[in-house]
């Protein structure tokens, strides 16, 4: 059976047990060996691939795997014995994420090193194992992000699909639950309510926090938006966030900005008519959304918290006074870098601008001058010496 044949019938056998939508059922009576309908394919249970990251092996538990960002290039190995010699293997790859990209290797099936460039297309590899019944190819992935991933499975033809295996980028490298995350749904975050911030016209709001960790702010009564913002970690990269005002005082209206909650940067339109929001964050683990107060009286409230699956956060109350209360700004501290080369020393000052530089030398007379912008790169013909911000 040629590559192409076999590419075409995992592409029916995908559609039939669902591959692009539906879920997948392995047989019971998967294991290892030739297809009952097609005997130059082999129909085999995910098992008997195994795969490892940048040289490192790799192990799967559950379906799951993990892999560290710097995971690039996977090399997946099928083995098996010298009666399944010189037979058919295909390994589809599905549910990628958005923005990963996966390249397996291209090159003649028949040597049992690459994909047919058929498969290849369809984000499979047919290739052909070797005199031993087994074979190996490599797959190169594009732009990996912490919290995204892809899954894999193999299959014959149509009716037949092993188990498949999802593979997970996270910042260890394991699955291990990061603290933040609800314990019922991994796929949310149930963080404390200090992770989330507001700012006015580019300000910093004060909130102030009780030793119990309720928190309280002030706004003016004047109708203003206000811009929320949720910070944490790559760790907790995609997963989604949900805030919900409650206790609003008669007359208070809280106006959350509605739109793709995926962008980061928006709340879904149906929970923020219902005065939350949900929203997924940014492969920082960040994520900001803005909402515009009004009907704030003189003495009224409103409170909001962070909420989860059997979570919620501590509360901060919201009171409307004459001014927000803003919070104090810190001075940016004044930084210097130095690299040398030969001959010359370049000079990186950061946050010192309209400061004096003194740059002094051994041997030689200081040098001083006055940074005209926040980030600022110099060069001297000297070796580097002592350098001061004053």
């Amino acid at each position: 059976m040629s590559p192409k044949s076999a590419f075409v019938r995992f592409l029916i056998s995908a559609v039939w047990l669902g591959l692009f939508g539906f879920g997948l059922v392995a047989p019971a009576s998967a294991t290892v060996g030739a297809c009952n309908s097609d005997a130059t394919q082999i129909c085999a249970d995910i098992s008997a691939l195994s795969f490892t990251t940048n040289g490192t092996s790799s192990g799967v538990s559950a379906g799951k795997a993990t892999a560290k960002i710097n995971a690039t290039s996977f090399s997946f190995r099928f083995a098996s014995n010298a009666g399944l010699a010189r037979k058919w293997v295909t390994v589809g790859f599905f549910d990628i994420s958005r923005g990963i990209h996966l390249l397996p290797a291209v090159g003649d099936p028949t040597e049992s090193k690459a994909c047919a460039a058929t498969g290849v297309i369809g984000k499979s590899c047919v290739v052909q194992t070797d005199a031993e019944g087994s074979a190996t190819f490599s797959v190169k992935i594009l732009n990996p992000e912490v919290g995204k991933g892809f899954s894999y499975l193999m299959s014959g033809p149509a009716g037949f699909s092993s188990g498949s295996v999802r593979i997970n980028y996270t910042v260890t490298g394991t699955d291990k639950v990061a603290p933040d995350t609800c314990g019922s749904d991994q796929t949310r975050v149930c963080g404390p309510i200090t992770r989330l911030s507001m700012t006015q016209n580019n300000r910093s709001i004060k909130v102030a926090y009780s030793d119990k960790g309720a928190g309280a702010a002030t706004l003016s009564t004047a109708p203003a938006e206000v811009t929320f913002h949720y910070t944490s970690s790559p760790e907790y990269a995609y997963k989604w966030m949900f805030m919900k005002f409650l206790n609003a005082a008669s007359g208070v209206l809280t106006i959350i900005d509605a739109g793709d909650p995926t962008s980061s940067e928006a709340c879904g339109a149906a929970d923020a008519v219902g005065n939350g929001c949900l929203i997924q964050l940014n492969g920082a683990g960040s994520a900001s959304f803005i909402v515009t107060f009004a009907g704030g009286g003189a003495n009224k409230t409103v409170q909001y918290e962070l909420a989860g699956p059997m979570f919620d956060s501590k509360i901060v109350t919201i009171s409307f006074g004459a001014a927000t209360v803003f919070a104090t700004a810190l001075a940016a501290t004044p930084k210097i870098s130095v690299a040398g080369t030969s001959g010359m020393i370049k000079l990186i000052v950061l946050n010192a601008k309209g400061k004096t530089v003194l740059v002094a030398f051994a041997g030689a007379r200081a040098v001083r001058f006055t940074p005209t912008l926040d980030s600022q790169t110099f060069y001297f013909p000297r070796s580097p010496g002592q350098v001061k911000v004053g």
